[in-house]
């Protein structure tokens, strides 16, 4: 049974929000059909777009098991990174963390989830060009430091990474990372009401870890970056930031499939 959500839409609104995702959906689903020289099946629901979506991309993920050094997970907010990073550090991948300046929540640790510092050491580190890539994403600062990636990819072990792969193309277009290779995967939910119901969970959770109700406004801005994200995942199939796609249904499911892959 479908938890409630711990913030408030009218149902116009998410009739709104649902089409829209669907219609994103579609059209990467095209634009990636395109891409690989097949016409999308006519009469396919939103439902099934997701699987025909990993189905026709889960080849080239595969290609790079051998080569590459690391795994990048992306996606939209409520899809699933931190489930799907759990299932990669059991299979013995290593997570490697980024820098933010936003508040550590009491499910996190420090040096594992993320690297926690304060807006002015933050700052710090920007000028001194430690930072292989940063940005800010909803008013925090966020980077990769290059001391840390540098350690992970000394070890020889395999390791995934969470966030925006394009932070990663960026830096593997420098001279010293042209060589690295890594494979990345963009996760989609199984529907737009399943990622609503996971969202409308995860902010029950930072409500109750952080004694504070989510603003309504805060999580309207996650839907609409998350459609945005889902558009641009096809231009990055095609581009080769990302690799594919992997729909995040039953956790099982979703393990055999990352063993198959990584």
């Amino acid at each position: 049974m479908e938890e409630e959500p711990s913030f408030h839409f009218e149902q116009e609104q998410i009739n709104e929000l649902r089409e829209r995702w669907n219609s994103t959906l579609h059209a990467v689903a095209e634009k990636v059909y395109a891409a690989v020289g097949q016409e999308l099946p006519e009469n396919i629901t939103p439902e099934e777009l997701p699987s025909l979506l990993e189905q026709v991309t889960e080849q080239k993920i595969g290609e790079k098991k051998d080569s590459a050094k690391f795994v990048v997970i992306s996606a939209s907010a409520g899809v699933g990174k931190t489930t799907v990073g759990q299932i990669l550090n059991s299979l013995g991948m290593e997570h490697l963390p980024r820098v933010t300046t936003r508040e550590r929540r009491p499910s996190e640790v420090d040096g594992q989830d993320y690297l926690f510092i304060d807006r002015p050491e933050f700052e710090a580190r920007k000028g001194r060009g430690d930072f292989l890539y940063y940005k800010e994403t909803y008013g925090e600062g966020r980077g990769i430091a290059k001391d840390v990636f540098d350690k992970y990819l000394a070890s020889g072990k395999k390791f995934y990474a969470e966030g925006d792969a394009l932070a990663y193309s960026e830096i593997a277009k420098q001279p010293e990372y042209q060589d690295v290779q890594y494979q990345s995967i963009f996760l989609l939910p199984p529907s737009f009401d399943d990622m609503l119901s996971r969202m409308a969970q995860r902010t029950q959770k930072e409500t109750a870890e952080g004694g504070q109700e989510i603003d309504q406004r805060e999580v309207m801005e996650r839907l609409e970056k998350g459609n945005y994200y889902l558009g641009e995942s096809g231009d990055h199939v095609v581009s080769g930031v990302y690799d594919g796609f992997l729909v995040n249904d039953d956790l099982r499911r979703v393990e055999e499939k990352l063993r198959e892959y990584v």
